[in-house]
Formats: structure tokens, sequence, C-alpha cells
């Protein structure tokens, strides 16, 4: 019996290495921006009247008070600039990053690798990078101090 039961796992993981290849991709191109108050670094809840990219011509949200912005960025681009209209004020983001192609497997095709994330340019009082590659498991990329 125990023969049986071993020939018949073995037969299952030698067929199961005869399908199609699993595409698991854990890349994003999604940035993930945790807003702090400046004054002691708590968590902050803020009324945005708008957040845009440039060069998109998309609010990405209108009236939405929240303490976490997620946006994409350019899967082909090296830069992102983010408008944030709020309490009255136009502030601007700016963020670099290196997009690496990689092939996954001939099944699965190439995707985006976007690392090295970076402030390069900011109106706000700070911006700390918390997790410079964007990943679908990352919780945050970077906190803004507002």
């Amino acid at each position: 019996m125990k023969k049986s039961v071993s020939y018949f796992m073995l037969g299952c993981i030698f067929i199961s290495c005869l399908s199609e290849a699993d595409c698991i991709i854990t890349y994003s191109n999604e940035i993930i921006l945790n807003i702090k108050s400046s004054v002691d670094g708590t968590s902050k809840t803020v009324l945005f009247q708008s957040v845009t990219l440039e060069g998109t011509g998309l609010v990405f949200y209108e009236n939405v008070s929240t303490n976490q912005l997620k946006l994409p960025v350019d899967p082909q681009g090296d830069k992102v600039v983010i408008n944030l209209d709020f309490e009255g004020k136009n502030e601007i983001l700016e963020f670099s990053y290196i997009n690496t192609p990689q092939l996954i497997s001939p099944d699965c095709g190439a995707y985006s690798f976007i690392q090295d994330l970076n402030a390069t340019s900011f109106t706000i009082s700070n911006v700390s990078i918390v997790n410079s590659v964007l990943s679908t498991s990352a919780t945050v990329n970077a906190e803004i101090f507002i």
C-alpha cells in the first residue's frame, strides 16, 4: 500500500511538471504613499480636492479624505510627478525610479520591475522612502509629511 501511495504521489508531481507555467507576478506599477503629520509623525487623514499625475490629464482622487494614496507610475518611464491639492495648497512630489523589464518565462512574457524609488523633488515638509521596490507585497513605499 505504501508503494502505491508513493507511486501515485510521484505521478502527480510528474504530471504537474508537464502543465503550463504558473505566472506569479509580484511586481507592481503602483506607488503607495502613507500620509503623516509633520508635527508628530502620526498617521494623518487629509481631504484632497484633487490628486493628479503630470502628463496624464487624469484625476485619481477628487474630494476624498484619506491617509494613504495609491497611484500608478509609468512602467516605461523613469519618473512620476504628483500634484496634490488640499487645504488650499498645491504641493508637488517628484519620484524617480529605475524600470527593468524582466522575462519571467516564454509563456508568461516580460514584466517591468520597478526599483530604486527616490524622492527627487518635493514642496511638502519631508518625504521618507520606506520600500524602494514597487511590489504586490508592499504595504507602503513612501511616507509623506504634511
